[in-house]
């Protein structure tokens, strides 16, 4: 039985992706079906069923997009910037400057003379870093 299939390719000289729906037995027959009408295109991937650009499909751009341009475009494609040092501390720490949740998990404190550090890992974007602390001074002495 025939169902639909949605092919998304890569057209070898300029870059361009594009999907193509078509109607195949599966997923193999459905990359046949492209191949005999696009010329020139990288098969990438089938899915099953009828998936159009604008409504259930969203590519990154007319070509590929690397992680770097994403990531240094941040505000284009709506993700957020990991957050500064001073963003960081001004918040108080305790949150995952990656991504912004506060399901982290830090290790055991490290302490060496007056300052310490603490390895921190995000449960939620596997982000790692490390917590850094200063000695800046005491409070509360009694003496005897």
């Amino acid at each position: 039985m025939n169902k639909q299939f949605t092919v998304i390719a890569l057209h070898a000289d300029n870059g361009q992706i594009v999907s193509h729906e078509v109607t195949a037995l599966d997923g193999l027959h459905a990359f046949a079906v492209v191949a005999e009408k696009a010329f020139g295109v990288d098969l990438v991937v089938a899915i099953e069923g009828s998936l159009t650009e604008g409504d259930q499909l969203t590519f990154a751009g007319e070509c590929l997009v690397s992680d770097e341009t994403i990531r240094a475009q941040a505000d284009v494609f709506g993700a957020s910037q990991s957050l500064s040092d001073d963003e960081y501390v001004a918040k108080g720490g305790g949150i995952c400057p990656a991504c912004g949740t506060d399901e982290i998990v830090g290790d055991a404190i490290d302490v060496d003379g007056p300052s310490a550090s603490q390895a921190v890992h995000c449960c939620c974007c596997s982000a790692e870093w490390t917590d850094k602390y200063q000695l800046q001074g005491y409070a509360n002495l009694v003496t005897g």
